[in-house]
């Protein structure tokens, strides 16, 4: 069971690869809301989505 926490929405790829550190600050809040077993993937959404690039937090039971 897959269960969504939060998305972070960014408007470019560079803002979006930023959240690749460990030490990022959106990535430190997240863990520190959902705690540190949280996992996340990133999302590309078609061009004219604004805005583009997704952040999404999620934990797996």
């Amino acid at each position: 069971m897959v269960q969504h926490h939060e998305s972070l929405f960014y408007n470019t790829l560079d803002e979006l690869q930023a959240t690749h550190k460990s030490d990022h600050p959106d990535i430190l809040n997240l863990k520190k809301k959902y705690g540190n077993d949280v996992q996340f993937s990133t999302v590309m959404h078609r061009a004219g989505i604004e805005p583009r690039f997704e952040l999404r937090c999620f934990t797996i039971y």
